[in-house]
């Protein structure tokens, strides 16, 4: 005997495994969706360095001592 409540009219075994699937459904979409931030985040850190290293590059404006 199984200390599981068992429905009558439901096919609990069906019912279970649907859940089951759908919450290993749910944390791989987590996950992707954990990535595509963390990829946005990282393109966006990379362009304010790239912004950020202009401004200490030796040709930035060069002034002209003539």
């Amino acid at each position: 005997m199984s200390n599981m409540y068992e429905a009558k009219n439901i096919d609990s075994e069906k019912v279970l495994n649907y859940l089951t699937e759908l919450k290993r459904k749910s944390e791989y979409q987590e996950r992707l969706e954990r990535v595509k931030i963390e990829e946005h985040y990282s393109g966006y850190r990379e362009g304010i360095e790239d912004a950020t290293r202009i401004f200490y590059c030796k040709n930035y404006e060069k002034e002209d001592k003539s």
